[in-house]
């Protein structure tokens, strides 16, 4: 599998090793039941915590977040970059979707 959302993601392996992956907007749906099934396997074979899937969204414009969220069920997204968050959430469906700022804050 060489894709994931509109944007760059890193997964964990069945061998805890990091996966990077990319993906284009017409395999959106794609991508997500694709990864949404490693997560299950994952989570069948952890002791931890169920893993959720989140889209990043650093650099995607909002008619594609907006796709993953209404077509693709993701209810969980982040962002690094809060003025592009704010230029892009009067925009975003939000309705039932969790909004996260991660990693280190970037200007």
């Amino acid at each position: 599998m060489k894709g994931f959302l509109p944007c760059r993601a890193a997964v964990l392996n069945t061998e805890g090793k990091v996966r990077f992956m990319s993906g284009e907007f017409p395999e959106m749906l794609e991508k997500i039941s694709a990864i949404r099934n490693m997560l299950n396997e994952y989570s069948s074979v952890s002791s931890s915590d169920p893993a959720s899937l989140m889209a990043v969204t650093k650099f995607v414009d909002a008619d594609r977040i907006n796709y993953a969220i209404e077509e693709g069920g993701i209810r969980l997204i982040g962002e690094n970059r809060p003025q592009e968050l704010v230029q892009k959430y009067p925009q975003l469906h939000l309705d039932g979707v969790s909004v996260h700022m991660i990693g280190t804050l970037q200007t």
